[in-house]
């Protein structure tokens, strides 16, 4: 259950349950667009499968273990690079995973809510921005991840254009 397996470790991105192997959203001819807002809240999913075969386990997201796991590369309308990780935010605190079974598969909600993420790209309200993205996968190993045999190694998504509305 470790960086072997990373080949067949797959993820995507989606908006809806008919979720494509890749990064996808609401998706227009060729156009990629995620829709945020704070009212009613506008999010889209990570959808990282188990392609291995063997079940895996994975930490979960609201643990110190879990909650840096997940980032986005993002690249601006300008070229401008940056490194979207979730802010720290837990009050409890232990090692706590999941098993994900061969086949299945975790999702995880990302809202981009500044709250939650460093650096939201998130647009002013009522407008919209431009951005190439993909997502990052990763849980560097460790004791906590021997010890609990949880997957460890790094996956991404492919880079897509997407415009964000909000």
């Amino acid at each position: 259950m470790r960086k072997q397996k990373l080949k067949r470790f797959l993820f995507a991105l989606s908006r809806h349950a008919s979720a494509r192997k890749v990064v996808v959203q609401s998706v227009s001819g060729n156009r990629h667009s995620i829709s945020m807002s704070s009212f009613p809240c506008h999010h889209f999913h990570v959808i990282i499968s188990n392609t291995s075969d063997k079940p895996i386990r994975l930490w979960r997201e609201w643990c110190s273990w879990g909650e840096q796991m997940l980032s986005f590369q993002i690249t601006d309308e300008n070229g401008k690079a940056m490194l979207v990780k979730r802010v720290r935010r837990y009050g409890k605190n232990y090692p706590d995973w999941t098993i994900v079974p061969v086949g299945n598969h975790m999702v995880v909600e990302v809202s981009f809510s500044p709250k939650v993420w460093n650096l939201s790209p998130l647009p002013e309200k009522d407008t919209s921005r431009k951005l190439r993205m993909n997502a990052i996968f990763e849980i560097p190993e460790d004791k906590h991840t021997r010890e609990h045999n949880v997957w460890t190694g790094k996956v991404s998504s492919p880079e897509h254009s997407y415009t964000i509305y909000r």
